[in-house]
């Protein structure tokens, strides 16, 4: 039998036309926890705790809302995890459509609307952009909207700009199974994104692969943060980890990053 061909925009569409929802790898809770003290680091999200009275004099404004990339999305609930602590301004980005309509249902299912973002964007393509992309979603969404008939999510923020993070489980893993280049392309479209800005964003992904980024360097200082164990049959059999990687771009990376203030409002 041949494997599953997880680089195959046929193989999801085909899958996602009856799965509703299924995490790889560990569940969405794992990754936050992961991700959590990046994401807390420097700034609460907008409906965090409110400042006490001694903060609140001071003339300092708060921080913007963090924006977070959620890629390759498909039908996991991550993003409900995200918004269930406070995160709102996420966009979910997958190359099927049917995923973004499995993830809307999450959404809605667990907080009776949709608040979060989805964009279809493929993050294989060196041809175009995940920057145009997300342009492009604005767009449509914007005309859905001056016609009645948006699909929901957002607060009036955009999509396209820079993010302050981004998250995937084990998305970069399917993408490596495009062959050599797959995984640069998606590495230099999230290093595009990230923000420049402060700290500077950073990249949280799971992966089965120890080396998984080992070709990105030159982009990323790439880190692992964590190592899960993975389930024994029995305690005989050899360790087996998933790997928590942090990668921050680095400033001098691979490609320009154009127009630094273009921020997503």
């Amino acid at each position: 039998m041949a494997p599953p061909g997880f680089d195959s925009k046929d193989y999801w569409g085909e899958r996602f036309a009856t799965e509703t929802s299924f995490e790889w790898l560990a569940p969405s809770a794992t990754i936050l926890e992961i991700a959590a003290p990046y994401l807390l680091g420097d700034a609460a999200p907008a409906s965090g705790p409110a400042p006490s009275s001694s903060s609140s004099s001071s003339s300092s404004p708060p921080p913007p809302p963090l924006r977070i990339l959620h890629l390759g999305s498909g039908t996991s609930d991550l993003h409900s995890h995200l918004r269930a602590r406070g995160f709102e301004r996420v966009t979910n980005v997958d190359y099927a459509p049917q995923a973004l309509v499995r993830g809307r249902d999450l959404e809605r299912a667990r907080f009776g609307d949709v608040r979060t973002k989805y964009a279809v964007a493929d993050l294989t393509r060196s041809s175009r952009s995940l920057e145009e992309d997300l342009a492009a979603a604005d767009a449509e969404e914007e005309a859905a909207a001056a016609g009645g008939g948006g699909a929901g999510g957002g607060d009036g923020w955009k999509m396209a700009g820079r993010y302050d993070a981004a998250l995937d489980k084990s998305t970069a893993d399917a993408i490596a199974c495009g062959g050599d280049g797959a995984l640069r392309v998606l590495a230099e479209n999230v290093w595009r994104c990230l923000s420049a800005e402060g700290r500077g964003g950073f990249w949280i992904s799971l992966s089965y692969s120890a080396t998984r980024f080992d070709d990105v360097r030159d982009l990323f200082e790439v880190q692992v943060v964590r190592k899960i164990p993975t389930a024994k049959a029995k305690p005989t059999d050899p360790d087996i980890f998933y790997y928590g990687y942090l990668l921050r771009p680095k400033r001098a990376g691979g490609r320009g990053r154009g127009d630094e203030g273009n921020e997503g409002s």
